[in-house]
């Protein structure tokens, strides 16, 4: 993420507010049985502030890039809740203010493909690996397990590409999950796809540990709930009959066109983060908006209001003849 130097400031900056911040972290043991191939470092870090508690996770092959990015993954979501934001879309905290900025705007892209992808009922342009890559050797080794990881390309510019990983465990060894995600946009593919592939693994290896969170629900029961957030939109992509139409759409290379802004304006700022108590921080945080993208929002309300003006509306895709809600974790 950063220079070494830029790591070992904020990670000195968190060791001083140790006391303050309530601050945990302990190093997470792989579920998988190919973690050799996987990142050595799986650090899960906790902070408290004004009573709230926030988590961080980060995976790397180095000590100090692990701890530090959940401990920074973990303030960013402080300085969200602080700021009274309405959306943490387009959010993010960095040590380096250009790269804040670029990582805000990149979410924000990225979620409007999959929102257009997933609600136009469109497909990726899936992909092969190549066969000297870890992401190849992980496909193998989930394959033993009942796990079918396949990598696909969401959209493609001479600047970036946006990659989307798609796990289906329906007959996965240890019962189904149902289909589980994971995003990257960078500037060349395998950048793109290992970013993906690091962010999907985590929720197959949860699924493999024996302190997974999540139970499915069907899209019924989801509809019926009082009160939805992210933790709800991931128990929905577990459920087999619902993750069975989805995938269907996902990856059936019908190579659907779905509509999308050509040079969507995109606004940003970047500010040095504040918080009282907490002098110096030496971390930087950035929001990016756009009204031409589309921003979703962690709701069971049928209306889906978010996506009004941005797709047409008798081309969004239903299931069951009520709009496909989509499954972004």
């Amino acid at each position: 993420m950063s220079k070494k130097a830029d790591l070992k400031r904020v990670n000195l900056w968190f060791l001083q507010n140790t006391k303050k911040l309530n601050l945990h972290s302990f190093k997470r043991e792989w579920s998988l049985p190919f973690k050799e191939i996987l990142p050595t470092f799986y650090t899960c870090s906790f902070l408290t502030y004004n009573q709230k508690t926030s988590f961080g996770i980060y995976t790397s092959n180095d000590q100090l890039t692990s701890l530090t990015v959940s401990l920074i993954e973990a303030l960013e979501r402080i300085v969200f809740v602080e700021k009274k934001l309405k959306n943490s879309n387009g959010c993010a905290v960095h040590t380096d203010p250009g790269l804040c900025e670029e990582n805000a705007i990149s979410e924000l892209k990225e979620r409007d493909l999959y929102m257009r992808i997933h609600f136009s009922g469109a497909s990726i342009k899936i992909f092969d690996l190549k066969p000297d890559s870890v992401e190849y050797f992980a496909t193998t080794e989930l394959a033993k397990l009942g796990v079918e990881l396949r990598f696909g390309i969401m959209n493609s510019s001479e600047d970036e590409v946006a990659v989307m990983a798609i796990a289906d465990g329906r007959n996965s060894c240890k019962g189904s999950f149902g289909v589980f995600l994971g995003f990257g946009v960078a500037k060349d593919l395998t950048q793109a796809t290992t970013k993906a592939f690091n962010e999907c693994i985590r929720f197959i290896d949860g699924f493999f540990s024996n302190d997974f969170p999540y139970a499915p629900l069907s899209f019924d029961q989801f509809s019926k709930l009082d009160k939805v957030g992210v933790d709800e939109h991931i128990s929905l992509s577990m459920d087999s009959q619902y993750s069975t139409f989805l995938l269907d759409k996902y990856t059936s290379n019908e190579e659907l066109k779905f509509p999308a802004p050509k040079s969507p304006e995109i606004k940003s700022y970047v500010e040095k983060v504040e918080l009282q108590g907490l002098p110096n921080c030496p971390l930087y945080f950035s929001k990016a908006q756009s009204k031409d993208l589309i921003s979703p929002i962690f709701s069971n309300d049928p209306s889906h209001s978010f996506l009004n003006g941005h797709l047409p509306e008798k081309s969004i895709l239903k299931y069951n003849n009520k709009t496909a809600f989509h499954i972004l974790g």
